[in-house]
Parts: structure tokens; sequence; C-alpha cells
């Protein structure tokens, strides 16, 4: 689904991915103690849909009903030439979406202080609360191990600090579904 924060919610764009002849279904990338990504191309001139807007909410869900990606579309989509059709040129959009966490990386906040042999759990929490308290929920991190001494680096985003707090506690953090989760590697 993705929602164009054009006041009519969530709509289900399953029947616009393209596939076949070319165009890869959607691909989710994910990398340990990065923001994931989601690409893909959609047909919306023939299934009747408005091309997504920069900063859409995307969630894929397969038909089982498990969260594989909740995000936001970082870029303007991108308009690609498929060829002619009946009524003229065709056209498919291209997309690419950013995990929750980009929101966190959006914000302008100093991440202040050095944790002293705290469980990087709590020390996630924190950081993630005191820098943009209410953006993301913080009920999925663990307690995970000690890290002895963590400084956030004033010149990373969100995102990176949190992947090497991560490591260093010698645990994976991700966020999906307007929450972050951490558990031990």
């Amino acid at each position: 689904t993705i929602d164009n924060l054009d006041g009519l919610g969530a709509v289900d764009y399953s029947a616009a991915v393209c596939s076949g002849q070319g165009a890869a279904a959607l691909k989710i990338m994910r990398t340990l103690n990065a923001p994931s990504r989601c690409s893909g191309m959609l047909d919306v001139a023939d299934a009747g849909l408005a091309v997504p807007a920069r900063r859409a909410r995307a969630v894929v869900t397969p038909d089982n009903g498990v969260v594989l990606f909740t995000g936001s579309l970082a870029t303007e989509p991108e308009q690609v030439y498929a060829g002619m059709s009946t009524a003229g040129a065709a056209y498919r959009v291209a997309f690419n979406a950013v995990s929750d966490e980009w929101l966190l990386d959006r914000q302008a906040y100093l991440l202040k202080g050095v944790a002293l042999a705290q469980a990087g759990g709590e020390v996630l929490a924190s950081m993630t609360q005191r820098g943009a308290p209410g953006v993301l929920g913080t009920t999925g991190i663990a307690r995970s191990q000690v890290v002895g001494v963590f400084e956030p680096a004033q010149s990373a985003t969100w995102s990176e600090n949190a992947g090497t707090l991560a490591a260093a506690g010698y645990a994976a953090y991700r966020a999906v579904e307007g929450a972050i989760h951490l558990a031990t590697a």
C-alpha cells in the first residue's frame, strides 16, 4: 500500500506492480544495521492510480499479512518510458523508498552525551527518544549486551549512530511498522 498523504489513506497498489519484460518486481534490500530500501516499478496508468508522491508512506505486505517493509519515498518517483501502446507512449513509475529510520535521519537535533557501561538497548532507546520523541516507538528494543563506551558522532545521522551502537553491542537494529527493533545477533 502507498499513502500519498492526500487524505485518502493507504491505497492498495498491488495491481500496479510491474514484473517481467525487463521490470523487476518489488525489491527489498537489507543491510545489517543500516536503513532498508525498497524499489520497484508501477504501472499506475493501467491501474487507474495516482503517481506516488515524494514522502509517501509505503508498506509491503504479502497475502499472509507479515509486514516486510515500511518506509517513505525519499525521492520523487521517476517516469520511465515503457514503449508504445494503442493510446500512445506508455510510462511506468520507478520508486525508491527508505525504511522508517529515514524519519529520524531527517530530524535536526544534536546527539549529546557519552554512554558508559550501559546496555546497548537502553542507549538506543534513550538516543531515539531524546533526539525525536514520538517519531518511532522503542518497545521492540531488547536490552542487548553492555557497551563499554559509546559517544554518538555529531556529524553522523541517527541511523549511522544506531548502526555503530548496535554493532558495539553485538546486536542488529531494524525499523519497521513505526518502531525500532533491536536484537542480539
